[in-house]
């Protein structure tokens, strides 16, 4: 491969890296608390009740379905974790929109 097509390749390289890092923080090493999507709704719920007990980088790391973040937020109510039932909504659609896959 001739040099300026390793450049060229290279460059692209970085850039994809520098976007991934730029849009998921988790993948920058970030895992405190403001490695989440912030002001959107849901956002200050999950990281007042979630991040008692997880790092951020555990939640964004995780592409759950709707279904499936409602069963692990259920399990993580049943082993104590404080999100009253009206703040379930708000905290799946959170989960969902920015950390769901279809």
């Amino acid at each position: 491969m001739s040099r300026r097509k390793r450049s060229a390749t290279s460059a692209g390289y970085g850039a994809i890296v520098w976007w991934t890092a730029r849009s998921y923080p988790a993948f920058a090493g970030n895992t405190g608390p403001e490695a989440l999507v912030a002001g959107v709704p849901g956002a200050d719920l999950v990281r007042a009740r979630c991040t008692l007990c997880h790092e951020a980088g555990h939640i964004t790391r995780s592409r759950l379905t709707r279904a499936e973040w409602e069963d692990t937020v259920r399990l993580m109510i049943k082993r104590g974790a404080p999100i009253a039932p009206e703040e379930l909504p708000a905290i799946l659609d959170y989960l969902t929109i920015n950390y769901g896959r279809p």
